[in-house]
């Protein structure tokens, strides 16, 4: 596969949306969802920073050929969980990208962190737009972020979002701007 063939396959995997076993507000892709962990790495995990970016890149690219298989379902079906990960694996070597494998035990961690939280956040941002389908992922997120140890700066992030009023902020940009 050319290099081109490999950045346009890449593109096709981050057009792929998230979440369509839920029903949510707007657009939800994995390149939205990329970006917000990239953002998220960036101020939490900066020192690892660069050796974290290039799997975030990736890690969810090969959504486009397995698809976005629902949590649960991954659960629930014996065997899945380690097929899909031999299949990202597989798509992701053959577009010469990193995978998570190519990370310490630590540094996975801090990605698999960054992914849950952009995810909460997400949701939390859905609910604050009056969705309440995203409720049962909400209380999913905050049972497993709880109970997970999440690393380094990690943890103190989600305590804060578990106060985060999103909707109030986001009126006050307005109201500031229209006060000019």
């Amino acid at each position: 596969m050319t290099d081109i063939e490999k950045i346009i396959q890449c593109r096709l995997g981050l057009k792929v949306e998230r979440c369509h076993n839920i029903r949510h507000h707007g657009s939800y892709s994995v390149a939205a969802h990329t970006t917000g962990m990239l953002l998220l790495a960036w101020h939490l995990y900066r020192p690892e920073f660069a050796y974290l970016a290039p799997v975030i890149m990736a890690h969810d690219i090969p959504e486009g050929w397995l698809g976005d298989i629902p949590l649960p379902t991954m659960h629930f079906t014996p065997g899945l969980k380690g097929a899909m990960k031999w299949g990202e694996n597989r798509i992701l070597r053959d577009l010469g990208l990193h995978s998570a494998d190519s990370l310490s035990t630590e540094m996975q961690a801090m990605v698999h962190a960054v992914d849950r939280l952009e995810f909460y956040m997400w949701a939390l941002e859905q609910r604050a737009m009056g969705n309440r389908y995203v409720d049962e992922a909400i209380k999913y997120m905050d049972t497993r972020l709880t109970s997970d140890a999440l690393p380094g700066e990690a943890f103190k992030f989600f305590i804060r979002l578990k106060t985060w009023d999103v909707v109030p902020k986001q009126d006050k940009v307005v109201e500031e701007a229209m006060a000019l």
